[in-house]
C-alpha cells in the first residue's frame, strides 16, 4: 500500500517507485529481470508497468535467426502480450512502437 500522498508523478520519489517495480518483477526469470530493469520495468509500447498482471513476452528487435546478435540483451525487450501483437501487426513491422 502506498503511504500518504505518495504519487508516481513526484520526481523525488522515483527511487521508491523503481524499487517497488523491481520487487514486483522478482518472480521473473533472471534474464527477463535483467531486460526489465534495463527498461525501468516499463513496457516500451504502452508505457505501463511491466508487472501490471498482463502476460509478458520477450521480443527480439532483430528477428533474423541467423543473426548472431539476435539473443543479446540489447536486442530484446519485455512487452505485454497485446503490445507484442501490436508490434508484429502488418502496419508496425519496423518496431516504431518501441521508440
Amino acid at each position: 500500500m502506498v503511504k500518504g500522498k505518495a504519487s508516481m508523478d513526484d520526481p523525488s520519489l522515483n527511487g521508491y517507485w523503481l524499487k517497488r517495480e523491481a520487487k514486483k518483477a522478482s518472480s521473473l526469470a533472471k534474464h527477463l529481470r535483467i531486460i526489465a530493469a534495463s527498461q525501468g520495468y516499463i513496457c516500451p509500447v504502452c508505457k505501463q508497468s511491466i508487472s501490471n498482471g498482463e502476460e509478458i513476452h520477450d521480443h527480439h528487435l532483430i528477428m533474423d535467426r541467423s543473426n548472431r546478435d539476435r539473443n543479446l540483451w540489447k536486442n530484446r525487450r519485455i512487452l505485454h502480450l497485446y503490445c507484442h501483437q501490436q508490434v508484429h501487426s502488418s502496419k508496425n513491422r519496423n518496431n516504431e512502437l518501441l521508440s
